[in-house]
């Protein structure tokens, strides 16, 4: 073999080596980066790791304190419209306790009118029963024992006369005391014996002589009798009694 041979022999071999070495350094270069980047990616992902636990704590912790506020926040208006409540409830209840004080009051001065009014016509009844009620009775007393005098034959003319005075007085206080009449239930029975008082009078004027009349006459004096005393005793009842009279009665 020449020279040359050895020599690019030589080469060749160097070259062999070298690239053995190449590869050697570049598996042991390549194995040594990779390990620093697994390194870097595990420091870095570490780091993220912890960046993210306290970006989360963070973010947790201004939640609880934002739900914390916004609980104190309702808290605070719950409260508020509570006591917006009572107060309306409160106020509600005094108008409606005014209220019914107030128509209470009214109702209360109204009873008291209406029992001072009825006292008063209670009290004006009574009077006129214990003032007037009285002469109600003596005219009809005096208007039967003048029917019966005139039943007798003395003095007619002067009968008849008398008679009729005394009947138109006893009109004159219907008229007058009608309303207290009625009240008391006694202006029929008083209206009655007025009719027969003065369909008695005219009887005695037409003909008082005559069978007919006599009969009539003596027919209408007993009616007479009859209702002067019925009228008499309810109008002497109610002269003593105090309390209000009944209502219209029958005609006996």
């Amino acid at each position: 073999m020449s020279v040359v041979g050895y020599v690019a022999q030589a080469v060749i071999a160097s070259i062999g080596g070298a690239g053995i070495l190449y590869g050697v350094g570049r598996f042991l270069l390549s194995n040594v980066i990779g390990k620093r980047i697994d390194q870097y990616f595990n420091e870095r992902l570490e780091s993220v790791k912890a960046e993210y636990a306290a970006s989360l704590a963070t973010l947790t912790a201004d939640l609880k304190q934002k739900a914390d506020s916004r609980i104190e926040q309702e808290k605070s208006r719950y409260a508020e419209q509570l006591e917006q409540l009572r107060a309306s409830l409160q106020q509600q209840a005094t108008r409606e306790l005014e209220a019914v004080r107030s128509r209470y009051a009214i109702e209360q001065e109204t009873k008291k009118a209406e029992l001072s009014v009825e006292a008063q016509e209670t009290l004006e009844l009574f009077k006129i029963r214990r003032t007037m009620y009285p002469s109600f009775v003596e005219l009809m007393y005096r208007i039967r024992n003048k029917a019966r005098e005139s039943l007798e034959g003395d003095n007619l003319r002067q009968c008849m006369s008398e008679l009729e005075e005394l009947i138109l007085q006893l009109i004159d206080k219907m008229y007058q005391f009608r309303v207290y009449l009625d009240h008391d239930g006694v202006h029929l029975r008083v209206h009655a014996f007025k009719n027969t008082s003065e369909a008695f009078l005219k009887t005695l004027r037409d003909d008082a002589k005559s069978p007919a009349s006599a009969a009539e006459l003596k027919l209408l004096f007993e009616r007479l009798q009859q209702q002067e005393s019925a009228a008499s005793r309810s109008l002497q009842d109610l002269v003593s009694a105090h309390h209000a009279a009944p209502k219209e009665q029958p005609i006996a």
